[in-house]
């Protein structure tokens, strides 16, 4: 977990498990960088990843999705309040 100000981040793993397919590991960390309103995320590969759905939370309010990329960083640009971040790693036939 990475903390900035109010900001926190984590790794999480979110997958379905599809019958012959290998469920991708969680990423092992994650960083965060703040520019201006911008927040960065980065994280290094998770095993058996192909992409990476991001959700936040603002002031604990339920997780939502944020976003889907397959990189391994994530920029979001409309942030206040308290965020909460979740990286969850995906497979081509896992989700």
């Amino acid at each position: 977990m990475a903390v900035v100000g109010s900001i926190v981040a984590m790794a999480t793993l979110s997958t379905v498990a599809v019958a012959g397919a290998a469920v991708p590991a969680a990423p092992a960390s994650c960083n965060v960088a703040t520019n201006g309103n911008n927040l960065t995320i980065t994280w290094p590969a998770a095993a058996g990843a192909t992409d990476y759905v991001i959700y936040r939370s603002v002031d604990n309010s339920p997780d939502y999705w944020r976003g889907r990329v397959n990189t391994l960083t994530f920029t979001d640009t409309n942030r206040t309040g308290t965020l909460t971040y979740k990286v969850a790693a995906k497979s081509a036939t896992g989700d």
